[in-house]
């Protein structure tokens, strides 16, 4: 049985052996229940220096730390604004001033805090590719690692692509949407993110001109942003982008193998229906497609996200593909303001899913809308078909890097495998309808549900 990988850095790997252990007891503990849980094996260039990965955890810890620390000093400052606020509530025709004053003073705490993170883990070249955290251009650059051609360094001028966007480039933000592509048919990129900003978000014409400029000048300084050696030894060796090369390679792997039993059992069938749902630029899922295309079946490829230039970045990886024929687009809010998800049931519009695929959504989902998003794709799944999740893990290595020192937006709800598994039976899927797949690296669960 393979187990998880542990660090081989002896001096100061105890922190990073403890959360392996944790996670390995979860793995045993829910065997002994029943369920079937294993461990990925997943090849990565990484694994090839192990030493790298080990110095970079260890980099990354004591970084951390030191951000903690700055962290706490600023703290005190808006801890002594609220203390302020909480006095003047007493004093008559005073109160409804010192709101302003909390909020000026958390957002000086946000900006400070940036300017912490630039200084300790950032400087000015990887700027560009902070400012895109929690977008899905960040995780595309993780997954072009290993092809990133630095520009200094041992290997300068050694690798493929030259900027941090990895395989996309300057012609992504000239991206014109297709007539068929849903409710930003026929628009500019720059069009597409003023509409849905005020359709989304209720911002007015003017802010939602701002927004949408703020948000292309941004692509722009990272689809043109030179990668250094250190921004390249992150991208390659810290825990989240191993686990984030993981995760992708693992759905891969799964998806193709159920596609094998789905063709031995139906031999005739010759087309499929590939949903995924909070696609960022859907890789994932297009390399699935490609596979499927292989076996010489048709994909379907619907797409659903509410980030115009996630979506944009997909076109553009379908077309290297060659699948932008296969591909139907849905730009969508996925959770309203109250929390509630996006009805997805119009635009799969009675089609049964042969394979769903949100492994990177869940783990920014309570539990309830979990639920919901899961006993909706259960009950639109073909009577053969396939639903694969997932989640980070509770107790994953180096938890705190991701919303510190990193400062990865929106938040990520980070769960125990078990969760995963009760999550899903809640949602109607019958237990022992699901699998469980740890990533090698510990960093994330996959979840496997079949009809």
């Amino acid at each position: 049985m393979t187990e998880l990988s542990a660090s081989s850095y002896s001096e100061k790997g105890s922190y990073h052996e403890e959360h392996t252990q944790k996670l390995q007891y979860e793995i045993e503990s829910l065997r002994a229940y029943g369920y079937e849980v294993s461990v990925g094996e997943t090849f990565d260039e990484a694994y090839e220096k192990p030493q790298e990965i080990d110095a970079m955890y260890i980099r990354l810890k004591e970084q951390g730390e030191e951000y903690s620390d700055r962290l706490r000093v600023i703290n005190k400052k808006v801890l002594g604004a609220a203390a302020l606020y909480e006095k003047g509530r007493a004093l008559p025709g005073v109160s409804f001033m010192l709101p302003s004053g909390m909020k000026a003073a958390y957002k000086r705490r946000e900006q400070d805090l940036e300017q912490i993170r630039a200084d300790i883990l950032f400087d000015e070249t990887k700027m560009p590719w902070h400012l895109q955290r929690g977008k899905a251009l960040a995780l595309q650059t993780i997954m072009d690692a290993h092809e990133l051609m630095p520009i200094d360094g041992p290997e300068a001028g050694m690798g493929v692509y030259a900027t941090m966007a990895g395989r996309l480039d300057n012609d992504l933000g000239e991206t014109i949407f297709d007539a068929s592509d849903g409710s930003i048919a026929g628009m500019s990129l720059c069009k597409a993110l003023n509409e849905t900003c005020q359709r989304f978000y209720n911002k007015t014409p003017e802010q939602a001109e701002e927004k949408a400029t703020k948000a292309l000048d941004d692509l722009t300084a990272f689809l043109n942003a030179p990668v250094t050696d250190d921004f390249r030894n992150i991208v390659r060796y810290c825990q989240d982008s191993l686990g984030i090369r993981s995760r992708q390679q693992e759905v891969r792997t799964a998806i193709a193998h159920h596609v094998d039993g789905v063709l031995l059992n139906n031999p005739d069938k010759n087309e499929m229906q590939l949903m995924s749902i909070g696609c960022g630029t859907a890789q994932a899922i297009l390399n699935v497609a490609s596979d499927v295309r292989d076996r010489g079946i048709m994909p379907n490829i619907i797409l659903l996200d509410q980030d115009p230039i996630a979506l944009a970045a997909a076109k553009d990886l379908a077309g290297q593909m060659g699948l932008q024929d296969n591909l139907e687009i849905h730009c969508e809010r996925l959770f309203d303001k109250k929390g509630r998800p996006y009805n997805i049931e119009p635009i799969i519009a009675g089609r049964k899913i042969d394979v769903a695929e949100d492994t990177g959504l869940r783990e920014y989902l309570p539990d309830a809308i979990y639920r919901n998003l899961s006993r909706t794709i259960w009950n639109n799944l073909s009577d053969s078909g396939m639903m694969t999740t997932g989640n980070m893990n509770a107790n994953r290595k180096q938890p705190e890097f991701l919303h510190g020192l990193m400062g990865w937006k929106p938040a990520v709800q980070m769960r125990k495998i078990d969760d995963g598994f009760r999550l899903h039976e809640q949602s109607g899927v019958p237990q022992g309808s699901t699998i469980a797949r740890v990533t090698q690296d510990g960093i994330y669960t996959l979840f496997y549900s079949y009809k």
